[in-house]
């Protein structure tokens, strides 16, 4: 296809600005080819992230179905534009994936760098999950131990 073409435009007919298929399509990719070597199944990206479930963080999830929508009203809907400021804002919702999985992804394989790319949202979010986790094993004992008090008799 003639990269003069409509599809391969640049965005607001500005010169020397990547088009939005320059961004788009290999984030778009490159989301997709992560979550399956992550061992993650199913069509698309909306499906390996319905696939993942739990094992991503909610943000990460979100901004993953962004990519998705993104990619495909740019591949299926024939008028869909992008602005710069549009096309920045995907490029930064799809970097924060890549990073998001690429941590998960060497937290999987044993890499060193494992624990350096998480955003506070994310480690706020784990940490309310193990917090809860604790919080109810807590509980837990405390009631276990009230028991068995309750059951000594007194002298």
């Amino acid at each position: 296809m003639n990269r003069n073409s409509g599809l391969f435009s640049t965005v607001a007919g500005q010169r020397n600005m990547p088009s939005m298929y320059d961004v788009v399509l290999p984030k778009a990719k490159e989301v997709e080819s992560m979550l399956r070597s992550l061992g993650y199944t199913g069509r698309g990206i909306h499906e390996l992230v319905t696939c993942a479930g739990a094992d991503l963080d909610w943000d990460v999830s979100r901004a993953a179905r962004k990519v998705a929508s993104i990619r495909n009203q740019a591949v299926h809907e024939p008028t869909f534009t992008m602005s710069q400021r549009q096309i920045e804002s995907f490029r930064d919702s799809a970097g924060f994936v890549v990073r998001e999985l690429d941590s998960m992804l060497a937290r999987r394989y044993g890499r060193a760098d494992a624990s350096t790319s998480h955003t506070g949202l994310s480690r706020i979010v784990r940490f309310a999950g193990r917090a809860s986790n604790v919080t109810l094993a807590l509980l837990v004992i405390a009631a276990v131990v009230g028991m068995i008090v309750s059951k000594i008799p007194s002298f």
